[in-house]
């Protein structure tokens, strides 16, 4: 039997297309993923923005009584209602979690501190209120899961107030460690500072008795209780605080008159003063993927990262080209917000709460290197070069006032979130817990 042989000219198309095709592959493999590779920041929308979640990011939805689970089935979440008014015993806004720079959770997420209260994360009961005489200065230790450092206060006697020091939750005992007892109050960071990751480091700020305009940073060595250096501020100061590595220590300040913020860092001991930016945002410490100290912040557009190392700022857009219309109903603008990168155990990202778009999400710092394909927390994979963006959904928040603003916070594994909601302004200001469903 005769094979009838392929025409001149539909070969020469068959031919047409396979070098097309070819050149395509070969544009996109070499060309886009060695771009995507040589960067290390991305500065722009470019082709190494992806993102995970495909379709709509759906609103949550509301549990009831504290304790009640509510199964995301359009998601892969669970919901759980975590404080009332009743139960805190409270004016309305709050009964919910201190700021997004501090771990409501400890370190193996058995206890979590909710308005200054100790409180069990199996049952959300309330074990006790104000452990060691300690305010909303409550930080867990990032190494030891049943301490916490703080300041604890007393009001008898102006000597007793202001002593830094640690409570451990299964002796009840708190250990004082420097006491600062010639100030009229004391911070750790004025309220946004932390520790070091090896809770070797932290920041002290105190008021200096008859000027408040005024205050004296302290860099504290925890473990020695030594001071490492001082630094005296005014009024445009807003907060201080180590960064994860405790190289550093940042110092954020207001010019009024121009309508700025700049960021200073030091050395720990207050030496080497170096303008890190200026325009700062809503943001917090953190550490990229190759473990290099960074500042991440929320502005109105975009997500920014700030390396603390030499200053080195980009710029991240969480939406691939085509959700611009998908968000584009109020500008497509983040609306500002807040940010936690308070999940120790899960470097290298951070989480984001938003005030305008109402998403709730992850973001990748910086990208992996290599060429292996990696798996987010949902069980996604992403290659090389892609911008990581986890979405956990659409918070309900009217964010009227600033106790119903959402203030996102990440458990030390990056499983779970705590946000604060009105839900629309429909019912009182409390915490709602979202963690991936296992």
């Amino acid at each position: 039997m005769k094979i009838k042989s392929a025409s001149p000219i539909v070969l020469g198309s068959f031919l047409l297309a396979a070098v097309a095709l070819c050149l395509i592959v070969f544009f996109w493999f070499f060309y886009l993923s060695t771009d995507c590779k040589q960067v290390d920041y991305q500065s722009e929308v470019n082709s190494c923005t992806g993102r995970i979640v495909d379709g709509d990011i759906p609103y949550l939805d509301q549990p009831g009584n504290v304790g009640d689970l509510v199964v995301e089935e359009q998601s892969r979440f669970n919901i759980i209602r975590a404080t009332s008014n009743t139960m805190y015993s409270v004016e309305n806004g709050k009964a919910r979690h201190h700021y997004s720079r501090r771990s409501v959770w400890n370190l193996d997420e058995k206890y979590l501190i909710i308005a200054g209260n100790l409180v069990n994360s199996a049952d959300l009961s309330i074990l006790k209120q104000r452990p060691g005489g300690m305010g909303t200065e409550q930080i867990w230790s990032a190494v030891t899961p049943e301490v916490i450092f703080g300041i604890a206060y007393s009001h008898e006697t102006p000597k007793g107030m202001n002593q830094f020091g640690s409570y451990n939750v299964n002796t009840e005992v708190f250990s004082s460690i420097r006491k600062f007892s010639d100030h009229q109050r004391c911070r750790i960071g004025n309220g946004k500072g932390v520790l070091s990751y090896d809770d070797q480091f932290v920041v002290i700020d105190c008021e200096i008795i008859g000027n408040k305009n005024e205050k004296i940073l302290y860099s504290l060595d925890v473990k020695s209780g030594q001071i490492l250096g001082t630094l005296t501020v005014q009024s445009q100061y807003r907060w201080g605080g180590v960064t994860p590595s405790g190289q550093y220590i940042l110092a954020q300040f207001t010019n009024v008159e121009e309508d700025t913020t700049a960021l200073y860092r030091y050395s720990a001991d207050f030496q080497n003063k170096y303008l890190l930016s200026e325009n700062i945002e809503h943001g917090d410490v953190g550490v990229d993927l190759n473990g290099d100290d960074i500042y991440a912040m929320i502005g109105w557009e975009h997500l920014m990262i700030l390396r603390v190392s030499d200053g080195h700022k980009s710029v991240v857009t969480p939406f691939g080209p085509h959700d611009l219309v998908r968000f584009a109903d109020d500008g497509f603008l983040l609306g500002y917000g807040h940010l936690s990168c308070r999940n120790v155990l899960r470097p290298g990202w951070c989480y984001f709460s938003s005030s305008n778009t109402k998403i709730l999400g992850a973001f990748a710092i910086a990208r992996e290197s290599g060429n292996k394909a990696k798996v987010n927390l949902f069980g996604e994979v992403y290659n090389h070069g892609i911008r990581a963006f986890e979405y956990w959904g659409k918070h309900n928040s009217s964010e009227t006032t600033y106790d119903a603003q959402t203030k996102i916070s990440v458990s030390p594994s990056g499983n779970k979130i705590i946000v604060t909601s009105d839900w629309n302004n429909q019912h009182e200001i409390n915490d709602y817990l979202i963690e991936i469903r296992k």
